[in-house]
């Protein structure tokens, strides 16, 4: 049987817990989510529920509905952030909400997404942000894991040291060189330079320590990456311990003065650091394998330095880009010349940055080399030192030329619809899926005798309760009309299948015989409907009660 954790090719599969209100919409995301054999998605509807689970640390990632009845997805991130401050969170807000998402991404979300759209790409998409923040968190904890191990070795072993004085005989050998070696201080001090050099070396070479006044190119006959700094040298070696192992150490060698500033010898030091190469080499493997992650990645990344010195561009940077300057961008240039003309505008953007507030999202517009106008959304973040200080920058872009021209399409189609509401003579009326009124064009003014102001935001069962003839109107026939709107609310079924000619009664009195069409409109959240009415000629005295 196949494991319920594991995808197709035997790998874990990442654990997700999905917290919304709306049930319709976390079922969806399951499915989506589930369908790629990729995730398993446990799913709540209370942020709050979530927070008194103990099973919170079992999960790779969270996703969160902004808005939601007992806690909003930011005091949710919050209280996540306290607990659990590695867990990659992913925050899904409604559209317009921007300063929702500047709140949430300095609290400390990985992503946010907004609600709308194709299901099927925004489901994709926040697939996508899930494996992309719950790797990134893997590879940190990589990282820090790495410089643990690192800073426990420098803490707990001291350095292997010994000194000579000016005539070349040993004058100190302390006990981690004791343990370094295998040879007892006791036999070493007092000894000249053919004995400790037996200490370490099985063949004749010299010890750092004799090279001290020797130039650099004598000195590289025996040591690499060789650095000079007042009266001290450091170099690095490859040397064979007399058991026969093979090492790494990192020496510095240093006069030693009196206090009338005369030399009287010298001190060497020597630290293994065998397993600091290793390391180096496991980080920067950690280092390729993140870079090829960026690599792959279809969103633009790029960083960069303080001083504006490019650092790192991902293939998708470099194919975007090429198109526009004609050349391909390559690492070590700066960005004013990438960016030319705009660069001003964007050392301003770069001022907003604080350790407070590290991360920023702006839009931009770039016209190609063939006139073309491209627009791109920019997520920069600044990585501090120690001290506080940006040390280097982080972007990740993303073309979004095709949503604003859909953007546009759909404002311009919304105008036209608008136009065509607000211009034909019909009534058109349309109620949410709680049933209240939010459409009520002119021609619905002139035909009810009510206006906009006061129909808007009303329940659509008081609406027919109040148009109806006064001899129907009673709390029986209200109670039964809103039994049956929202009957219909649920399961999307109009109240009256067929087209009717009814009788309606206006504020002012006078009654309109009216032709009503009414139809379902499926939505994320549930069902609304539209109404469409048209007033008849008096001869015709077809009619119907309410």
């Amino acid at each position: 049987m196949e494991d319920a954790t594991a995808d197709k090719n035997g790998q874990a599969k990442i654990s997700v817990l999905y917290v919304d209100d709306e049930r319709d919409l976390l079922d969806l995301g399951k499915i989506f989510l589930e369908r790629s054999g990729e995730f398993r998605v446990d799913t709540r509807t209370s942020a709050t529920d979530t927070l008194n689970s103990s099973s919170l640390q079992e999960y790779d990632a969270i996703v969160s509905d902004y808005q939601m009845p007992d806690m909003n997805g930011i005091n949710f991130l919050e209280a996540i952030r306290k607990t659990h401050t590695n867990i990659p969170f992913i925050l899904f807000t409604g559209r317009g909400r921007e300063e929702v998402v500047i709140q949430a991404i300095n609290k400390g979300a990985d992503f946010y997404i907004q609600k709308g759209g194709d299901p099927i790409a925004q489901f994709a998409e926040l697939g996508h942000k899930i494996k992309e923040a719950v790797g990134r968190r893997h590879i940190e904890q990589m990282l820090r894991d790495t410089e643990k191990k690192f800073s426990d070795i420098i803490a707990f072993l001291p350095d292997p040291t010994f000194a000579i004085d000016q005539s070349g005989r040993v004058i100190a050998w302390n006990r981690a060189l004791e343990e370094f070696t295998g040879v007892r201080s006791d036999r070493m001090l007092g000894s000249t330079k053919k004995q400790y050099h037996s200490a370490f070396y099985t063949t004749d070479r010299p010890l750092l320590i004799d090279l001290i006044d020797e130039p650099d190119e004598e000195v590289r006959k025996y040591y690499s990456i060789i650095h000079r700094e007042g009266g001290s040298i450091t170099a690095e070696a490859e040397t064979i311990k007399l058991n026969g192992t093979k090492i790494f150490v990192l020496i510095k060698v240093s006069r030693l003065y009196n206090q009338s500033g005369v030399v009287t010898g010298a001190i060497e030091s020597i630290r293994d650091i065998t397993f600091i190469k290793e390391k180096d080499l496991e980080v920067q493997k950690i280092e390729e394998q993140y870079r090829s992650i960026l690599h792959d990645q279809t969103e633009m990344v790029i960083r960069f330095l303080p001083d504006g010195t490019v650092t790192f561009l991902n293939h998708a940077f470099c194919l975007f880009y090429s198109q526009i300057m004609n050349r391909t961008p390559r690492e070590g240039e700066k960005m004013s010349d990438l960016l030319q003309e705009t660069y001003p505008k964007f050392e301003k953007f770069l001022s907003l940055f604080t350790k407070e507030s590290p991360i920023h999202t702006s839009e931009q517009a770039i016209t190609c080399s063939d006139g073309k106008r491209y627009w791109q959304i920019w997520s920069v973040r600044a990585f501090f030192d120690q001290d506080g200080i940006i040390s280097e920058y982080q972007a990740e872009g993303r073309d979004i030329t095709g949503l604003k021209l859909a953007e546009t399409a759909l404002r311009e189609s919304e105008a036209g619809l608008r136009l065509f509401i607000e211009k034909t003579s019909d009534s058109i009326v349309q109620i949410d899926e709680e049933g209240v009124i939010i459409e009520w064009n002119s021609s619905s003014e002139q035909l009810f005798g009510l206006s906009k102001q006061e129909v808007i935001g009303m329940a659509i069962w008081d609406l027919f309760c109040k148009l109806t003839t006064k001899d129907m109107r009673s709390d029986e026939y209200r109670a039964k009309t809103e039994e049956t709107f929202r009957r219909s609310l649920t399961t999307g079924i109009p109240p009256f299948p067929d087209e009717r000619i009814i009788e309606i009664e206006r504020s002012d009195g006078a009654r309109v015989s009216v032709r009503q069409t009414i139809f379902s409109i499926k939505t994320a959240r549930g069902f609304r409907f539209g109404l469409i009415t048209r007033d008849l000629p008096k001869e015709r005295d077809e009619r119907a009660s309410i």
